[in-house]
């Protein structure tokens, strides 16, 4: 099976901390034997295809020689940021497009598996009805935050896909508030197997309280709250328990 990923986000040669997620769920695909492709939004004017630092096929398109939607982590905080941005929407929609249908008549996928709801399923939606190819979108947690007019993007996408997974169920919970509504979904948990790492009631290792933080060390994340919400703590307090915040990222150090 041919599987072609369509991607905003993607490790990159110069910032391997863009949608790693997106690179193992490619890698843990063709563990199961498929082929994989992906077609990545360029941060920069890099254009074709070429193999990235595990081996997988990318083909990296771009859509601006200044590329603004890249200028911060993901596209919402981009645009936020740089109101610039915004009159580059429209070659980003053409683009992505225009090469998802040219890598649909040259590749010959059998699946497109477009990440983040919005922007990757609802510009996948049109494509994948007019070649007639099951649309999978995932949704990663920026696309179910938009705010409007973005928001109004991932509204109907349910109804082009042939299936929708979140990553959590509290995501799903979002899909469902926003009135997402398609004939298959699921949620498959992401970076943690939750049969494998779950509360065992028989053993106790510490009488520490265990606080974890797992996520992209970016700063929209805001992982500085938890180191300063333990900062307030008396010392006694801080004692009792430990921080552990796993994650890569521009603010790892």
């Amino acid at each position: 099976m041919r599987i072609l990923m369509l991607t905003s986000s993607y490790p990159h040669p110069d910032d391997l901390s863009w949608g790693p997620f997106v690179q193992k769920t490619a890698q843990s695909i063709v563990q199961y034997g498929c082929d994989v492709r992906i077609l990545a939004m360029s941060p920069d004017e890099t254009e074709g295809l070429q193999k990235d630092d595990q081996g997988l096929d990318v083909y990296w398109y771009a859509y601006a020689k200044n590329p603004l939607l890249h200028a911060e982590p993901g596209i919402g905080p981009s645009l936020k940021k740089h109101k610039a941005g915004w009159l580059q929407l429209p070659s980003f929609v053409h683009k992505t497009r225009t090469m998802l249908a040219k890598q649909i008549e040259e590749w010959k996928p059998d699946v497109i598996h477009a990440h983040w709801l919005s922007p990757g399923g609802w510009l996948a939606a049109p494509i994948a009805k007019k070649y007639a190819i099951p649309l999978v979108t995932t949704a990663w947690g920026e696309d179910m935050h938009f705010r409007w007019p973005l928001s109004l993007s991932v509204k109907n996408i349910g109804k082009s896909a042939a299936a929708v997974t979140y990553v959590s169920k509290y995501l799903q919970e979002r899909g469902q508030l926003q009135g997402i509504q398609c004939a298959y979904e699921c949620v498959i948990p992401n970076v943690v197997d939750i049969e494998t790492f779950c509360p065992n009631d028989q053993e106790k290792y510490s009488d520490r309280l265990a606080l974890g933080v797992i996520a992209r060390l970016i700063p929209n994340k805001h992982v500085e709250i938890a180191i300063q919400a333990i900062a307030q703590l008396s010392k006694e307090e801080q004692s009792s328990l430990d921080l552990s915040i796993l994650g890569t990222g521009p603010e790892k150090q």
